[in-house]
């Protein structure tokens, strides 16, 4: 089971995805096309896994893809 929880930083915001409490990821918001992406592991910050126009499509894309 996943869970979603935003959190506020300075100047923005993140994701913060758990897969049974273990943080396992974050989703931000892409500068590019004004989407969002997943990026796997809790330290990853360069490389997304997933990209999604739509918070809620990604949430669902990442719930399926693991």
């Amino acid at each position: 089971m996943f869970t979603f929880k935003q959190l506020d930083l300075l100047g923005g915001w993140i994701v913060q995805v758990r897969k049974q409490g273990i943080h396992v990821g974050n989703i931000r918001r892409t500068t590019l096309d004004s989407g969002y992406a997943y990026y796997r592991g809790k330290d990853n910050q360069l490389t997304a896994s997933l990209h999604n126009a739509s918070l809620d499509e990604l949430k669902k894309a990442i719930e399926k893809a693991s």
